[in-house]
């Protein structure tokens, strides 16, 4: 690891365990099962959780989804779960996830997920989780290649449904790490990641726990137009003393 790699992963985890101060344990996914966690990954997509939440709910009163902690656990459950959804028309399963925004292209997003899942594992998730044929890359490089899946909602899939070792970047994400100045000016997804996935300990959980308090400090302190960096226990404890104005703390 360079000298740059080990400064940076400190300041990472200096990070984290502020933010685990701070607000306890975030390992952010709410579901019932892999499959939701799926679902909810594609939902999501261009607009906000309390939107997805809707049309989850709508999926389980049609019981599209599996429901309960036995069924949560069952492969037999999330495959006629899996496989109803898939059998809808594209119209009845549009009208049921209309409330998560882009109904209609988030259906052949989700179908096309659905439809993967199905030929690979017959929705056994958990299967998959453990499966040693299918290693994190490829697995991956095959999400990636399904029509409407990016790298935010592939790595969503793969740390939260099947608990590979993907760390998830968001908006939120390059957001605080800007500027706390750990990104380089000239950054995209994939050089983030690596980042992360290069200077931080290899843990699903951790990477979990990160992902979850980093939405959680940017949506308590770290806003988009006016961060509160006095208010922020980073800008307090770390690296107190540079202003916001400058678009750091």
């Amino acid at each position: 690891m360079s000298a740059y790699d080990t400064h940076a992963g400190g300041r990472l985890m200096e990070i984290y365990e502020q933010l685990l101060a701070a607000f306890g344990s975030e390992s952010w996914w709410p579901a019932v099962s892999p499959l939701e966690i799926v679902v909810g990954a594609v939902l999501t997509q261009n607009t906000n959780w309390s939107n997805v939440e809707k049309a989850i709910a709508a999926l389980h009163e049609r019981e599209l989804l599996p429901s309960g902690e036995g069924a949560a656990q069952s492969a037999a459950a999330a495959q006629e779960a899996g496989r109803k959804m898939l059998a809808l028309s594209d119209e009845e399963l549009a009208e049921l996830i209309r409330p998560a925004g882009f109904y209609r292209l988030k259906t052949r997003r989700l179908k096309n997920v659905l439809a993967f899942f199905d030929e690979v594992c017959a929705f056994d998730l958990d299967w998959l989780s453990g499966s040693r044929r299918h290693d994190d890359d490829t697995l991956r490089r095959a999400l990636l290649r399904l029509g409407g899946i990016g790298p935010e909602t592939a790595d969503d899939i793969l740390l939260y449904a099947l608990n590979r070792l993907s760390f998830v970047v968001d908006a939120y994400t390059v957001r605080l790490f800007a500027r706390h100045r750990l990104l380089p000016v000239e950054h995209n997804y994939e050089s983030v990641r690596a980042m992360f996935m290069r200077v931080l300990p290899r843990d699903i959980e951790l990477y979990k726990a990160y992902h979850g308090l980093i939405v959680r400090a940017c949506k308590e302190w770290c806003g988009k137009r006016r961060p509160d960096c006095p208010g922020c226990p980073l800008g307090r404890g770390l690296w107190a003393g540079v202003t916001a104005a400058h678009g750091q703390c």
